[in-house]
């Protein structure tokens, strides 16, 4: 529940007025926010939480975990609340292939091959 106010004497856009007691709708104007996404295949779970793989310089890539916000199945994304920076590059085709051979490597890093 939450308490407003409205102003300019209670009159809408219609010019109706709202009286206490009423029930009506609230319009909040929209807000841009400006997000980092990538795409849903590139998030690995983890029992420690989610992680993907970052390119970490030529074709060398590191487990870096994630902080994810929502996910957008249909459209293929998901939301990175931290964890990565913008422009910052990982691994989003056949990830599960590549992250099973960087563990049987046994190394936090590897190397990717083509």
């Amino acid at each position: 529940m939450i308490r407003f106010r409205v102003d300019d004497n209670g009159s809408t856009k219609g010019g109706s007025s709202i009286q206490a007691g009423q029930v009506g709708w609230l319009r909040i104007a929209d807000k841009a926010r400006a997000v980092l996404g990538i795409s849903e295949s590139a998030v690995l779970q983890a029992p420690e939480g989610p992680y993907v793989l970052a390119l970490a310089g030529g074709e060398r890539f590191e487990k870096r975990p994630i902080e994810i916000g929502e996910t957008f199945a249909r459209q293929g994304f998901a939301v990175v609340l931290s964890g990565l920076r913008a422009n910052e590059l990982v691994v989003s085709r056949a990830t599960f292939f590549v992250d099973a051979e960087r563990r049987l490597s046994g190394g936090k890093t590897g190397e990717i091959t083509p």
